[in-house]
């Protein structure tokens, strides 16, 4: 009998995570959701947000870009173009990276779409400073 779900955190470069956990939280376009041992197949498409995963009272913490979340007996598949670990987040390095970016920004010699790119960028770095002072 499974106890627990079955988890992939998957993205271009690498597999992120796999491994059993109690539950796993994710954000989409409705809001935060949570998906337990035994849940109905379940496919959705995720936000850039904060990917929580509790295994008895310890959580694995991550910062996703976007991307899918799919669920189908006891196994959950997150695909997400970007993602980090919480732990992993240097703050000092993320605050520099978004300056480097906005001046890159200001200059205004951007295409349309690397403009998109660098403010995603800025969102994420952003999310990724406030979740993880919220965490150290």
């Amino acid at each position: 009998m499974i106890k627990k779900l079955y988890i992939e955190v998957i993205s271009p470069m690498a597999t992120v995570f796999t491994g059993e956990v109690d539950e796993v939280i994710a954000v989409n376009e409705i809001g935060e959701f949570g998906v337990l041992k035994d849940h109905a197949p379940f496919f959705s498409s995720v936000k850039l947000g904060e990917l929580r995963l509790r295994d008895d009272d310890k959580y694995e913490r991550f910062i996703i870009s976007g991307g899918f979340f799919k669920v189908s007996d006891n196994n959950v598949i997150v695909l997400t173009e970007v993602c980090e670990n919480i732990k992993e987040i240097d703050i000092k390095a993320a605050e520099i990276k978004i300056v480097e970016l906005q001046a890159k920004l200001e200059d205004g010699t951007l295409s349309k779409s690397d403009v998109n790119l660098f403010n995603s960028e800025i969102e994420f770095n952003t999310l990724a400073i406030e979740v993880a002072a919220k965490y150290k």
